[in-house]
Parts: structure tokens; C-alpha cells; sequence
């Protein structure tokens, strides 16, 4: 899938950089460069990845095509993480902050109505699924469905990732009742869980359906719950 190997790259690229294995000795500057080269390429080895598992889900993407997609002998692979559970768990931590820098940009900018904020974050989602022609879904979510029934370190994480995501919609939620433009007997807690739990439904009838059908019918009804 070209396509979306494109848009994800263009979207969540990152500098990869090298260093020289040529050196004549191993000072402290110099060990230090190595270092950081060898995060890097763990980075880039981690980058490539998430997007083969992304795409293809965990249970349909061998460490092989991994390694082919970053460019790197099968045996790289184990330099930097044990096993395919551990690579994934990273790869739900990359997504993390990747939605992190997304919201943070979206729903942290005080010159638009909290309100506003979250119905631009979910818009912004749509226009980026209209892209990949309704694929992909939520990699938190295909993990879910993927290793949730059988994987208890896996599923703990996945919890505290989903967790962690309705932060900062609980942030804005609060701050629109503070300011009185919202009021529900739910907390804004509560209403945040809802959201993400409903989102995370229409992005499985979006797969489904390979339409954007469930996720406008998510933005109507955001709007009917909080405005």
C-alpha cells in the first residue's frame, strides 16, 4: 500500500542519523556519538516498523518484514528488542507520543473554545482517514482487538494508553464547565471515557464499511452531547 506508506511517513517523519563505526579509539566523546547512532538507528528500525504493523496488524507482520522495511539484517533486530511483543510495545509508545504532539497542538491552544478544540481534533482524524481511504483504523485499537483476550502485559499496556488518551480531552471538557458552555451531570472525566470508547467504535464500522459514514455520524453526535 503505497499510498499510506507515503502518508504516514509524511506525516510522522523523523531525522534518522548515522555515525562512522571507523574509529580509532573509543574516547568519551567518541562513545558517546556511537551511542546516539545506535538509538537512532533503533528509532529508524522502530519508525519503519510501527508502520508494516500498522498496516498489516501484529499477527500479520513477521520480524522479516520488519527488518526489510528498515533495511537492516534480521539480527539488528534483536540488538534492540527481545522479542516481537517487546517491538510492539515500543511501536504503542511511539503512537503514543505521536497522538500526544497531535493533541497537544490541537487541543492546547487557547485561542479557540475548548469545545472547538476537541470538534477540530476529531475533524482533523476524518480529513487524515479520507486519505487512507478509511483504513488503518487505531493502532491502540487493532492491538486491542488483536492481543487483548490473550495478552496480559500487552492488554495492561493497551489500558494505560487509552488511559492516558482521554487526558487531555478531560482537560478541555473541564475547562468549558469552568467557563459555563457546558453542563452535564457526567464528569469530565466520565464524558472524556465516552468519547474516546465511542470513537474507537466508529473507527471499527469505518473498516468495516470502508466509508466515513460512522465517524460523521460520531461528529453529530459529539456535537449533540456537548454542545
Amino acid at each position: 500500500m503505497p499510498q499510506i506508506r507515503q502518508t504516514i511517513n509524511g506525516r510522522y517523519h523523523s531525522v534518522w542519523m548515522t555515525f562512522d563505526t571507523n574509529v580509532p579509539s573509543l574516547s568519551p566523546k567518541t562513545t558517546s556519538h556511537i551511542m546516539v547512532g545506535m538509538e537512532n538507528k533503533k528509532q529508524h528500525l522502530l519508525q519503519k516498523g510501527f508502520v508494516i504493523l500498522y498496516q498489516k496488524g501484529y499477527n500479520g507482520t513477521g520480524i522479516q518484514e520488519i527488518v526489510d522495511a528498515a533495511g537492516v539484517p534480521k539480527g539488528s533486530f534483536y540488538s534492540y528488542f527481545d522479542s516481537k511483543q517487546a517491538f510492539a510495545l515500543e511501536a504503542l509508545r511511539h503512537y503514543t507520543t505521536l497522538l500526544d504532539e497531535e493533541m497537544d497542538a490541537t487541543l492546547s491552544d487557547a485561542a479557540v473554545p475548548p469545545l472547538e478544540r476537541i470538534f477540530n481534533l476529531y475533524r482533523q482524524r476524518l480529513e487524515f482517514f479520507r486519505q487512507v481511504n478509511y483504513t488503518l483504523g487505531c493502532f491502540a485499537g487493532n492491538l486491542t482487538q488483536e492481543l487483548g483476550d490473550t495478552n496480559l502485559t500487552v492488554r495492561t499496556a493497551l489500558d494505560d494508553f487509552f488511559v492516558h488518551n482521554r487526558q487531555p480531552i478531560a482537560r478541555c471538557l473541564e475547562e468549558a464547565s469552568q467557563l459555563g458552555v457546558l453542563s452535564s451531570p457526567l464528569s469530565a472525566q466520565e464524558l472524556a471515557e465516552y468519547i474516546v470508547n465511542a470513537y474507537e467504535g466508529s473507527l471499527l464500522r469505518m473498516k468495516a464499511s470502508a466509508s466515513e459514514e460512522p465517524l460523521l455520524l460520531f461528529l453529530k453526535m459529539l456535537k449533540l452531547l456537548l454542545v
